[in-house]
């Protein structure tokens, strides 16, 4: 999942980032689009205030974690 997945499930608004952070919506749009980045101390508060269950990582992480199989020999 990410921040914008999460904010939508749980009816969380980028006003509502904006407003928990201290900044303009348009700030917190840009954060959330991914145009500009969340410092880590806002990362923090937006999951301590709307997603206490997840972990940075869950809500911020920019890497999809895809599965793959290794195929292949004896390495002959």
């Amino acid at each position: 999942m990410s921040l914008r997945s999460e904010m939508a499930e749980y009816g969380v608004k980028v006003k509502d980032i904006a407003k928990a952070i201290g900044v303009s919506i348009g700030t917190a749009s840009l954060k959330v689009n991914r145009k500009s980045e969340f410092t880590v101390d806002q990362a923090v508060i937006i999951r301590d205030s709307f997603f206490p269950t997840k972990t940075l990582d869950e809500l911020f992480s920019t890497h999809k974690k895809t599965a793959f199989r290794v195929e292949g020999g004896s390495g002959n």
